[in-house]
């Protein structure tokens, strides 16, 4: 894996695998951002499967979280919704 950070809120990731007789070789990339309410995090690797979070923080206590994988393969894509509520307690 390499990652590089390109400013306080942008990351870059690069991961190799040199494979095995079982597994051929990929790589993948991705990248992050955060910044106050957001978060963002993505990746796509050589088999053009693409997996994402994005999280955003309304306020101290709303929190809605996106999540998806998409893939070619047949019954392989998804998609999560969430609402995350802090009470007092």
């Amino acid at each position: 894996d390499l990652a590089k950070g390109l400013s306080a809120n942008f990351q870059v990731v690069h991961s190799f695998s040199l494979g095995s007789m079982m597994v051929p070789p990929s790589y993948s990339f991705g990248g992050i951002f955060v910044s106050g309410k957001h978060f963002l995090h993505g990746m796509i690797d050589t088999n053009g499967m693409f997996q994402g979070k994005y999280h955003f923080s309304a306020t101290k206590a709303l929190t809605a979280k996106f999540q998806a994988q998409l893939s070619k393969q047949v019954g392989q894509s998804m998609v999560q919704n969430e609402i995350e509520w802090m009470g007092k307690d």
